[in-house]
């Protein structure tokens, strides 16, 4: 199959409004463990909740087969590293759209300077 025949058979889409955000780095503790910082779990949370909900709309189940994955960042601030920014995507909807992130066979990601569009993040999942 070629890659471009993948997208053609895109099962999830869905669209995270706002301007996108990298993983920040892990807050240290004294005794050596770490935490997500605040602003990483709060944006995890609101990407995984609109998840759900186009999940639903969709009529997609949480996936054990292997995917495919495909971001698109809008307006991204040009100082953050694109790794930083899938990472919080991928991140976010592990348990939720597949179960282990052992499942992304194949990512595409690419970030977008957007002054004449919205910033935001769009996702498209399919299964390999």
């Amino acid at each position: 199959m070629r890659s471009a025949d993948c997208w053609r058979r895109v099962r999830l889409s869905f669209v995270i409004p706002g301007k996108p955000l990298p993983q920040k780095r892990p807050i240290v503790r004294r005794a050596g463990w770490t935490i997500d910082p605040p602003e990483s779990v709060k944006e995890k949370r609101r990407i995984a909740t609109i998840a759900l909900m186009e999940m639903a709309k969709q009529r997609w189940a949480m996936t054990d087969q292997p995917v495919k994955v495909s971001l698109t960042f809008h307006g991204a601030n040009k100082l953050c590293d694109i790794d930083n920014l899938v990472k919080l995507c991928l991140d976010a909807v592990k348990g939720v759209v597949w179960k282990d992130d052992r499942q992304v066979q194949q990512l595409f990601a690419i970030k977008r300077d957007s002054t004449k569009v919205s910033a935001r993040t769009c996702f498209r999942i399919s299964e390999q």
